[in-house]
C-alpha cells in the first residue's frame, strides 16, 4: 500500500483590524478550506490544516511570541512566522503550501 504524501496549509481565523484577514467571513473561509482538502486529497495527497494550536505544542514557541512582540509586525506578519513553527513540529514531514506576502 502506497502512502499518501501529506501537504500542510496553515490557518488562522483573524480579522482585518489586527492586520490581514482574508476579507471573508469564517463560513466562506471554512468552505474554501474544505475545496483545498478536497482538491489535494483527489489528487493523491493526505492535506491537513495545521492551527496555531499545532504551533503552540512547539517547544520555542513562546520564546519566538516574545522576539515578535518587539518588532512592529501586524497579526498576519506574525502568523507567517508561526505557521512555520507549526510545520516544523510535525513528526512526519511533508510539504507546506501557503502564501506570505
Amino acid at each position: 500500500v502506497i502512502k499518501r504524501p501529506i501537504i500542510y496549509s496553515f490557518y488562522h481565523q483573524f480579522n482585518g483590524a489586527e492586520g490581514g484577514g482574508t476579507g471573508m467571513s469564517a463560513e466562506a473561509d471554512k468552505k474554501l478550506l474544505d475545496v483545498w482538502k478536497s482538491e489535494w486529497h483527489d489528487a493523491g495527497w493526505n492535506p491537513r490544516v495545521l492551527t496555531i494550536e499545532d504551533a503552540k505544542q512547539h517547544p520555542h514557541f513562546l520564546t519566538l511570541n516574545a522576539m515578535l512582540d518587539g518588532l512592529p509586525f501586524k497579526m498576519y506578519d506574525r502568523l507567517c512566522f508561526i505557521r512555520w513553527l507549526a510545520m516544523a513540529n510535525q513528526p512526519n514531514g511533508g510539504i507546506m503550501v501557503g502564501e506570505c506576502r
